[in-house]
């Protein structure tokens, strides 16, 4: 798909401006490409071979308009001629085989990358902003209907670009890729799925057993799904970078579930863990500034109190605004509401104390302190205000059943604790009795005050 190629072409799109030509992986032919090809040219003339306005209008989509030209034009060999099934097919192959994650192969990034290079070896600012802002449109047309263009002035496709150049007038493939397999590995997975629809028809989700394996099994289709009509943080194109960046054990349950959010459930701590205590799941913590800091904290346990520091392997911390950034090192999470003479808070971080946690957040949840900004030199922090937070539950359906099950079980209790009969008397109390065991007369005592009143 995509590329459309001739397959005597020798492939020479795969180098994309390369003297060499470069092998193409698993290039056997899908089944669904020749069923696809079949419902393509039952509406062309001759019924043999497609156009290039028809594949230039099934891979383009609103936001990345152009799109379908230069995955078309990319093969000169081809220019201006249809395509037979067999030339469909092949060049469908091929296209797909970059994003099977094959070190044999150039990766994803690479690909989307020189395709919109239009054969240039870097890309400016302006360049990455429109290539982000089509990337991210295709992604977002891969997993929801009808919907709206990513923009050159979204806050995220703005934070990509500026954590790609780093600094720099320019960028090349090597360097972005370079960049996306460090902090957001995933970020080209909805293109490539977008890729796979349109060529292969197919709907996104289901992949035949006898599929090629490169065929796309994009991990992040179920949380795209996700309900974000609950929402103050998490759009639509920032959920698109989260599922990019985030560890395999964030995704692996499908659709995310909002456990709370500061907006509607009311800031600070004691309603913070009355929403997210007793979830069995991974969780993702979204923290935004007033200044538009984004922060994203991943915990893959389960929340606890006063009970010490907690988080596994998957435990990460990233910032998603204005820079895109991940802690490298590993990360733990402790909440103290109790201990007397220190400051109460969420504490993550390496060492997740309020004086050495990479990210504080005070009890109140109405400002926190930041030690793993990369714009702070090393050593320093940053107090900033908290507007939102919210939590995600990452975990399956079981965990918001269970965690449903635990709370309704602990009201009960408390409703339980409410009815226990208090002594009606001086004589049944067990304060009495008590008193009377250290050895207080309290009988003689209540008399002789009795007598004195």
């Amino acid at each position: 798909h995509g590329a459309v190629a001739s397959c005597e072409s020798r492939n020479s799109f795969l180098d994309m401006g390369n003297e060499e030509s470069v092998p193409v992986p698993h290039s056997r032919p899908d089944p669904r490409a020749h069923a696809r090809f079949a419902q393509l040219a039952a509406m062309a003339e001759p019924r043999d071979r497609i156009s290039r306005d028809v594949i230039v209008a099934l891979f383009s989509t609103t936001g990345a308009e152009d799109f379908g030209a230069l995955l078309y034009d990319l093969e000169k060999s081809i220019k201006g001629k249809d395509l037979d099934e067999t030339a469909y097919t092949h060049a469908v192959a091929a296209a797909l085989g970059f994003s099977d994650g094959d070190d044999a192969a150039p990766s994803p990034a690479k690909f989307f990358f020189r395709v919109y290079a239009a054969g240039q070896a870097t890309m400016d600012r302006a360049a990455l902003l429109k290539f982000v802002a089509s990337i991210g449109s295709l992604a977002l047309a891969a997993h929801f209907q009808g919907a709206t263009a990513v923009t050159e002035k979204s806050p995220v496709v703005q934070s990509i670009v500026t954590s790609v150049l780093g600094g720099k007038d320019v960028v090349d493939a090597d360097a972005f890729a370079s960049f996306v397999q460090r902090e957001c590995p995933r970020l080209l997975s909805g293109a490539a799925k977008w890729v796979e629809i349109q060529g292969l028809g197919s709907n996104g989700a289901e992949v035949p057993d006898d599929a090629p394996s490169w065929s796309v099994r994009s991990s992040i289709v179920g949380v795209m799904g996700s309900d974000l009509g609950r929402t103050n943080i998490l759009s639509r194109e920032l959920l698109w970078l989260l599922s990019a960046s985030v560890p395999d054990a964030y995704l692996a349950a499908g659709a995310w579930t909002p456990l709370y959010n500061s907006v509607a459930h009311g800031h600070g701590a004691n309603r913070f863990f009355h929403h997210v205590l007793h979830y069995k799941g991974p969780t993702v913590v979204l923290v935004r500034g007033d200044d538009g800091e984004v922060i994203a904290a991943c915990v893959d346990s389960e929340w606890k109190v006063d009970e010490g520091a907690f988080g596994g392997a998957n435990c990460k911390l990233l910032t998603m605004a204005p820079i895109i950034s991940h802690y490298a090192h590993p990360v733990k999470v402790n909440a103290d509401l109790k201990t007397r003479h220190t400051a109460h808070g969420i504490a993550i971080g390496g060492n997740p104390d309020y004086h050495r946690a990479m990210l504080w957040l005070f009890s109140d949840l109405g400002f926190g302190i930041i030690r793993c900004d990369p714009a702070l030199a090393i050593g320093t922090t940053r107090k900033f205000e908290i507007g939102t937070v919210e939590v995600w539950g990452c975990g399956p359906q079981e965990a918001s059943a269970r965690q449903t099950y635990e709370r309704h079980r602990d009201l009960q209790l408390a409703e339980q604790m409410q009815k226990v009969r208090l002594p009606e008397s001086w004589a049944e109390s067990p304060d009495r009795f008590i008193l009377g065991l250290a050895g207080i007369s309290v009988d003689q005592h209540s008399r002789i005050a009795a007598q004195t009143r």
